[in-house]
């Protein structure tokens, strides 16, 4: 069943609050909670914002390329977490490369591949729920194509 206009816009949605809110995650993970390596400097979660930007730009593009949006029919929910996985990486590595490229000196490369896991986990978790919900709407008769 091919993705309606409406559902792949609200889809793209959802991923944009998704990825800002596991943005917001990692930066918790890295300044508040101190995991894994400790920090040497201290940033403001709005030091960040740039890069929620190029972010909420960039992963919607790359979803678009690696076929997250494309919603074909017997799709599993280990190929959609395959292309997520894929478009993810490639993301990640274009942000990692500009923040390489500008030395910013009040940026942790590393809450970048926690906001990566943190992406990853989120979308596929609404894919598992959407997939739940139109499981049920399909048993109700609801999205069912009928063909001879």
């Amino acid at each position: 069943m091919r993705l309606g206009r409406r559902s792949t816009l609200l889809l793209v949605f959802t991923d944009l609050v998704l990825i800002n809110l596991a943005l917001v995650g990692a930066y918790y993970m890295r300044y508040e909670l101190k995991w894994f390596v400790e920090v040497g400097f201290s940033a403001r979660l709005s030091d960040y914002a740039p890069f929620a930007i190029i972010l909420s730009v960039l992963l919607p593009v790359a979803f678009k390329l690696d076929g997250v949006y494309s919603g074909r029919r017997g799709q599993s929910w280990f190929d959609q977490m395959y292309a997520i996985v894929n478009a993810t990486a490639k993301g990640t590595i274009v942000l990692l490369a500009l923040t390489f490229g500008f030395r910013p000196l009040v940026y942790s490369r590393l809450l970048f591949l926690e906001a990566a896991v943190l992406i990853v986990f989120l979308t596929g978790v609404s894919r598992l729920v959407k997939g739940f919900v139109e499981a049920r709407l399909r048993r109700r008769g609801i999205g069912v194509d009928r063909v001879l």
